[in-house]
């Protein structure tokens, strides 16, 4: 009798020790303009962002310190967000696993679009690659059960689309694009399940198309760099050079979309929000750079389907004779490079830390010359495009 007694004991403190344990867990709901990270680490930049997310995933933390917090993908996966992108919520809110349902594809009008029914709100995170053209769609803490996969047949960008499970709670959707070059694609949750619109390609021809202009910088908080010499602001040169550019494109038929037409403050998902809202073909940042001994233009892409944007302005602006190679950049992790919904880029015209740059910079007649050549560069992508669409 004392025997049973005592091990009733233990089996109550190791009850109690579960539950307490459960009580402790910590689980967290994200907000609006969440993002993951892949490390820890950092930079000016901040870590490397494996990209954002929807609102009301609810993850489970697994640890934290000041700024972020380690969380749980799957079983066997885990990432890093900062702790201003979530907000506490209940274990009750919280599902382990989510079921997949039927999937299709269907010609949206503008876009082709992939339905994926889901129970709940899981994670996922969306990848193209190149030489073969495909979409990677991996839905994290998701069980494969799509035994329908409908298809039609007037198809523009969708090729055909497989669902296997990779492992135990990841589901993998792999699309076969039809197209070899990428217009945008977007993501969200409706009711029942996730929605992918993968843009058709458009006329390709600057008229008529709708381009994004990002001056950088801007108002008394964000001057930019300043030049060395002269002392004049980033975010002045930036605005002149955008405007020459406005210009020079809707001479040949373009409809632009200015982030800022004079001095004024905005932060990046402001300017993200102006091109989204005015469902911009393409997009572009001007900046000026700055830093140590170097000198050049470079430009920047994140999204390995933008790479040959930036690759092909770069080209054109390496044309003014005098101007040095900084560099190509990939997967730069600068705000207005992460927008999937349509290319883009950033362009670093010269070093105002630079002296030869910096006077080459402070030259009207120079800055009409350089946006001439990104001018020349975007029209050039264009025709790239069509050459190899045909």
């Amino acid at each position: 009798m004392k025997s049973a007694s005592i091990l009733f004991t233990v089996l109550c403190l190791l009850a109690g020790s579960a539950l307490h344990a459960q009580d402790t867990v910590k689980y967290v709901k994200s907000l609006d303009g969440a993002y993951l990270n892949s490390s820890n680490g950092t930079d000016r930049l901040g870590g490397n962002k494996m990209g954002y997310i929807d609102k009301d995933i609810v993850f489970e933390v697994l640890d934290q310190d000041e700024s972020l917090y380690k969380i749980k993908l799957s079983e066997n996966r885990t990432a890093f967000i900062p702790v201003e992108c979530v907000a506490d919520t209940a274990i009750s809110d919280f599902r382990q696993v989510a079921v997949s349902g039927s999937i299709s594809v269907t010609n949206a009008g503008e876009s082709d679009r992939i339905y994926i029914g889901l129970d709940s709100r899981k994670c996922y995170m969306i990848r193209q690659e190149t030489n073969p053209e495909k979409m990677i769609i991996d839905l994290y803490g998701v069980q494969n059960n799509s035994n329908w996969i409908t298809q039609y047949l007037n198809l523009e960008s969708v090729g055909s689309i497989e669902a296997t499970q990779i492992d135990s709670d990841i589901m993998r959707l792999t699309v076969a694009l039809m197209n070899k070059t990428s217009w945008g694609y977007s993501a969200r949750y409706e009711e029942g399940g996730l929605v992918i619109d993968i843009k058709h390609l458009p006329e390709f021809s600057l008229k008529g198309m709708v381009i994004g202009i990002d001056a950088g910088h801007g108002g008394p908080d964000s001057p930019g760099a300043r030049g060395r010499i002269s002392g004049v602001n980033e975010k002045d040169l930036n605005l002149d050079m955008a405007l020459r550019l406005k210009r020079m494109l809707e001479a040949k038929g373009a409809k632009t979309v200015l982030t800022r037409e004079k001095d004024t403050s905005l932060s990046m998902a402001e300017r993200k929000a102006v091109f989204l809202a005015n469902n911009v073909d393409m997009a572009v940042s001007i900046h000026c750079n700055a830093g140590g001994t170097a000198s050049g233009t470079s430009t920047y892409y994140k999204h390995i389907q933008n790479r040959k944007y930036a690759q092909t302005v770069l080209e054109s602006v390496l044309e003014i004779k005098g101007v040095n190679l900084f560099g190509l950049v990939g997967n730069f992790n600068f705000s207005l490079n992460s927008p999937t919904e349509y290319p883009n880029t950033l362009v670093e015209t010269l070093f105002l830390s630079d002296p030869k740059d910096e006077a080459r910079l402070n030259d009207p007649q120079f800055r009409e010359l350089i946006m001439s050549k990104v001018a020349k560069g975007i029209e050039n992508y264009i025709k790239y495009c069509k050459k190899v669409e045909k």
